[in-house]
């Protein structure tokens, strides 16, 4: 798959009949290898590889069985694969069809905590999506993977000749208040206070607040209604 080659038919008749060896190589030299797959100019013609052989029911079982079970799920999480600029953004749709399974998979084959949180992050999103407000959107884009799931989120909607869901969102700025305020405003330190904070900040990245004085003189009138 990295270097656009076809497997000899003898040999990849070898390849299928010793698939589940596989099973012995390390977490750690498959994680490899499939991140090389990915990197490649063909991923998908590397995924289709996999399945062809067998060899994907053995490092990941939970996606051979999605590639029956949820066949256009795994069929359109490939045209994302193909289409998406970066690498991560590649595994994180190839998931798409077992994001529930994501975090057992990315743990079994040694992904880095960092690596894990963010293939979660970017797929709780994407499951999200279509029922988020827009202030949900806008923190979605603020975060260090917004990017990722922007061009997921393009691409996929891109597939039903579709708008992206994220494009034309701007990422969330800072809150205009900050927990000092709504004490000075005598607010209660605990978790009313804190959920007052993020309804301030969700009316400001809707749109509903015109600056940080709007957003002072409604935290205001809650805080005396709630007092």
């Amino acid at each position: 798959a990295q270097l656009g080659f076809e497997i000899e038919p003898a040999t990849f008749k070898a390849v299928k009949l010793l698939a589940p060896q596989i099973a012995k190589v390390s977490p750690e030299r498959v994680h490899d290898e499939l991140l090389k797959l990915l990197k490649s100019r063909a991923p998908v013609k590397g995924l289709h590889a996999l399945e062809a052989s067998g060899l994907l029911a053995v490092i990941l079982p939970e996606l051979a069985r999605a590639s029956f079970e949820r066949a256009e799920e795994w069929a359109r999480a490939k045209l994302i694969v193909e289409r998406s600029s970066t690498v991560h953004g590649r595994l994180w749709a190839m998931l798409l069809p077992v994001a529930a399974e994501a975090e057992s998979i990315l743990r079994r084959l040694k992904f880095s905590n960092a690596d894990i949180r963010a293939g979660l992050e970017v797929l709780r999103g994407f499951i999200l999506l279509p029922n988020a407000t827009l202030a949900r959107k806008r923190r979605m884009l603020a975060v260090s993977t917004g990017a990722i799931l922007q061009e997921l989120a393009r691409l996929s909607a891109g597939l039903d000749g579709e708008k992206g869901l994220l494009d034309g969102v701007i990422p969330a700025e800072p809150g205009w208040v900050t927990g000092q305020d709504a004490l000075e405003l005598g607010a209660a330190p605990g978790p009313s206070m804190g959920v007052l904070l993020e309804q301030v900040y969700d009316l400001q990245l809707e749109g509903r607040l015109a600056d940080r004085q709007a957003a002072l003189d409604w935290l205001r009138v809650k805080i005396v209604k709630h007092n």
